[in-house]
């Protein structure tokens, strides 16, 4: 099993992203949706109105919800892959104590 998180396997999992700007103000937020419906938002917020950019707002505010989910993604992939050691020293366990009877696995592995 690989353990990587990607830029393309995070982009790959986005199924919408929306925008939305409060009034005259210079705070930007973005909403991810993934392909399972899970939400993510990033923000964005620009300290001098007169040197505002929508466009770049935007941009801050993508990063900023695509960060969070790189974060999750990770986690989600060291769990995945905790589970499977996990299950697979369990049936080793299994198979020890089966043929050597019960309790030899926790005393020799």
């Amino acid at each position: 099993m690989t353990l990587k998180v990607t830029k393309e396997g995070i982009t790959a999992r986005i199924a919408k992203e929306e925008y939305a700007r409060w009034g005259d103000s210079t705070m930007t937020k973005c909403v991810l949706t993934l392909e399972n419906g899970f939400l993510v938002s990033g923000e964005s917020a620009c300290v001098d109105p007169t040197a505002f950019d929508e466009e770049f707002g935007r941009q801050l505010a993508y990063a900023d919800a695509f960060r969070k989910i790189w974060d999750l993604e990770a986690y989600l992939l060291m769990e995945d892959a905790f589970r499977a050691n996990r299950a697979a020293a369990n049936a080793l366990e299994a198979v020890l104590d089966g043929l050597f009877g019960a309790g030899y696995a926790k005393v020799y592995l």
